[in-house]
């Protein structure tokens, strides 16, 4: 009896066995079917972030193309327009350090945030084509930077999260979508762009019709020095004014509108999309939270949703597992990095329409499409970063991209100075190697260090400093030292990335000597 007992023991025990066998192969195969649906579900989402990047280029991007008729709806100069246009940087300080904090605390809510920042950014932009004072326009670009400051986190902290180690080709797939919206803004300005043409500032005829516009100039005593206006004229009749010098005419420019501005649909256009993807993201978020209420659903929503101590928060150790210098290091080179580029940037994307018309002479049209042939090299440049980054390490895609910025900078400062056909190839080369370098950056600094919150929101301080910086100096150079100051801005300042993917270079080669030297301290 003790015999079977035991026989039948063991029996009982090995059927138990295959039945615990089965049910892990059982347990594997709904984990691999939640590990399908979980990507699934990123691939979603990342497309959706796609389309709020598309939204944003479009709405931030609009003033490239209108700047010329801000311009004349002001009544001011470039350097007051881009000064106004420069309080999206101050806003986009104020917008990362609220996303920071917001992100890292509330984390589940970043869908939230990102549809609120849509729907006050519409509203911005319907209301910026209307206002005719640059201190107000000023403090509407202030909202803008502030909504784009906050998507930039929230957005970027959902790539990084979802997508780990794999997040570089994510990330440029999104940021592709800004390229797209700036490609788009151009199409969508130009129907309603004012006509202008310079009235005969070098003519060396002038009908007797228009001279009512110079006799007073003549006539007026208080020009009594007519060598200065009329340095050539030695023989005027009173008859026949045919023939004044051009010298006559004053130096400043005059504009003739000949068909009047009417931005304001295509700013309508830009915030009807943003009102449209700030929908989606409402019910996005609304799923966000019933995922979250279940234990085996939500998983990427779980990590988001992890709220972080304020001393993890701020220091830069907590980045690096532990290595508070390199991982301070770090975070210093990527602010340089990202202070010099968004001024490359956004100094390209301001003027090249300006600059096309003033410099080269193009007409308004060509102009426009000069300005969508950025955009579209833009989004191209980072759908190939797309596709190169899952083969091509990034950290050889950020030298290289900086390296041929440095080169097609040169280009410009020379053979876009007078070669129109020059220009146009150049501008679209431009945008191919501008446009990946913010996305290659992100994924090169999370391949290092952790991008946190408040990691994200010390890179985007860089950018938004770069852009406050320069633009509005830009406008300066560009009224006061002529536009050929715009070129030679372009180059000094992708010389400037150059050295900055450089530092980035040897951090990263420096990485297990640093590391190394904290670990060895640490045991002593």
């Amino acid at each position: 009896m003790a015999e079977l007992h035991t026989i039948t023991k063991t029996t009982q025990s090995s059927d138990q066995s295959e039945v615990c066998h089965s049910s892990e192969i059982v347990t594997n195969q709904k984990a691999d079917v939640r590990n399908e649906e979980s990507t699934f579900s990123k691939a979603i989402r990342t497309m959706t972030l796609v389309c709020v990047w598309i939204s944003m280029g479009t709405y931030m991007e609009i003033n490239g193309p209108t700047l010329k008729d801000l311009v004349l709806r002001t009544g001011s100069s470039y350097e007051d327009v881009t000064g106004s246009v420069s309080g999206r940087s101050v806003g986009k300080f104020v917008g990362v350090v609220i996303g920071g904090l917001l992100t890292d605390k509330f984390g589940r809510y970043c869908d939230l945030f990102i549809a609120v920042s849509l729907t006050v950014a519409a509203v911005s932009v319907s209301v910026i084509p209307w206002i005719h004072i640059t201190d107000a326009l000023w403090v509407f670009y202030l909202f803008l930077g502030i909504t784009i400051g906050i998507i930039d986190i929230a957005g970027q902290r959902i790539v990084l999260v979802s997508w780990k180690e794999r997040a570089a080709s994510p990330m440029h797939i999104v940021h592709l979508g800004y390229g797209v919206g700036g490609f788009i803004a151009p199409l969508i300005a130009n129907p309603y762009l004012a006509v202008t043409e310079k009235l005969v500032p070098n003519a060396t005829n002038i009908s007797n019709s228009n001279f009512s516009m110079i006799a007073p100039l003549i006539a007026n005593p208080y020009l009594a020095v007519t060598e200065k206006l009329v340095p050539n004229a030695t023989n005027i009749s009173n008859s026949n004014f045919s023939m004044i010098s051009t010298t006559l005419i004053p130096t400043s420019t005059i504009i003739d509108v000949k068909s009047p501005s009417r931005i304001e649909y295509a700013y309508f256009i830009a915030a009807g999309i943003a009102v449209i993807i700030s929908g989606v993201l409402y019910l996005y978020q609304c799923k966000t939270l019933r995922s979250l209420s279940h234990k085996n659903k939500g998983n990427v929503d779980r990590k988001l949703a992890k709220s972080r101590k304020w001393r993890e928060m701020i220091n830069p150790a907590s980045c690096a597992d532990g290595h508070l210098l390199f991982g301070s290091l770090i975070l210093v080179a990527l602010f340089l990095k990202y202070f010099v580029y968004t001024a490359c940037d956004r100094m390209f994307s301001t003027f090249i329409r300006s600059y096309s018309i003033d410099q080269l002479e193009f007409s308004n049209d060509d102009a426009s499409y000069l300005n969508t042939i950025y955009w579209i090299f833009y989004a191209v440049g980072r759908f190939v970063g797309f596709i190169s980054a899952r083969w091509i390490s990034v950290k050889f895609l950020l030298v290289v991209e900086s390296v041929c910025l440095v080169c097609v900078s040169v280009g410009l400062y020379t053979v876009g100075t007078f070669s129109q056909t020059g220009l146009w190839i150049l501008t679209g080369m431009a945008g191919f190697f501008i446009g990946p370098i913010f996305p290659s950056g992100i994924a090169w600094g999370d391949l290092h260090i952790e991008l946190t919150g408040l990691a994200i929101t010390w890179v985007l301080l860089g950018s938004s400093f770069g852009g406050l910086a320069f633009l509005r100096f830009g406008g300066y150079a560009y009224d006061h030292l002529g536009d050929k100051a715009f070129p030679f801005m372009l180059m000094i300042l992708s010389i400037a990335v150059l050295g900055a993917d450089a530092m980035l270079t040897a951090l990263s080669l420096a990485k297990n000597r640093l590391t190394k030297t904290k670990v060895d301290s640490s045991t002593k």
